[in-house]
């Protein structure tokens, strides 16, 4: 339940406050937290721990090469932090999953606090772009607008993968129920990513469209599909705008 609410507080990490001299964040804070209470846990039960997956000597390596990058950076506290953050927490983190998840219930659980977090920070995204529109403040020659994440790309890295993960829930989950809440799910991801108005995101999930459509056995009708839904996506004025913007050499904004 700790790591389905940890995931669910992703967008979380723009809050901020400072422990003496070490700064944190309340998905950090979220993070310790299900770590130490799986390792007591495991320590109270006398689990034995899985250590040996695909992914055991990859995220060692990992683990090395940040080591030394911190031992070789001219300011090791600023490296320590990122070290800290974007190495050691993530890994002990998967490490936690990889020895939770013993069934799909808990693995719902946790795409489920995923999902949250996704509809959270997608909704709050699409609300500034909309609110721009409706003031006629969008300049789409200029990065759109956004919360939360700093980028619009930033959006578009998060919600597209759940995109992926929903999507596939919709075709091949048994379970209607959880057909339909994936559906939903991916509906609102799919809008915000749209409303991101990231390239790098649309071209994505174009990708996405397209895998989906190459692996169904109704192929020859939905790949075509698919290319004509993505070509009329592109003629979307506001699409085609920031399109025109990225394409043309001369234009002082690109």
């Amino acid at each position: 339940m700790l790591a389905a609410v940890t995931c669910a507080l992703a967008p979380a990490y723009v809050v901020r406050w400072r422990i003496g001299p070490l700064p944190s964040t309340v998905l950090e804070a979220a993070v310790l937290l299900t770590v130490i209470a799986f390792a007591f846990e495991s320590l109270r039960g006398r689990r034995a721990l899985r250590w040996r997956s695909p992914f055991t000597i990859p995220a060692a390596l990992f683990l090395v090469a940040g080591a030394v990058s911190v031992a070789v950076s001219p300011d090791h506290t600023k490296a320590l932090g990122l070290y800290r953050a974007y190495l050691i927490e993530p890994i002990a983190f998967f490490f936690v999953l990889g020895n939770v998840l013993g069934s799909i219930q808990r693995a719902r659980m946790v795409l489920l606090g995923l999902a949250a977090g996704g509809v959270v920070a997608g909704l709050a995204n699409g609300f500034v772009v909309l609110d721009a529109i409706r003031h006629h403040t969008l300049n789409l020659a200029l990065p759109p607008p956004v919360v939360i994440y700093n980028t619009s790309n930033a959006t578009a890295l998060y919600l597209v993968p759940l995109i992926g993960i929903g999507a596939s829930f919709v075709v091949y989950e048994r379970e209607r129920w959880v057909r339909l809440i994936s559906a939903g799910f991916v509906a609102i991801f799919v809008a915000s990513t749209f409303l991101s108005l990231s390239r790098g995101g649309l071209l994505a999930l174009g990708v996405i469209a397209l895998i989906m459509a190459l692996i169904n056995r109704r192929r020859w009708i939905l790949i075509p599909a698919v290319i004509v839904l993505g070509i009329a996506a592109t003629l979307i004025p506001g699409m085609s705008a920031r399109l025109s913007h990225e394409f043309d050499p001369s234009d002082p904004n690109n």
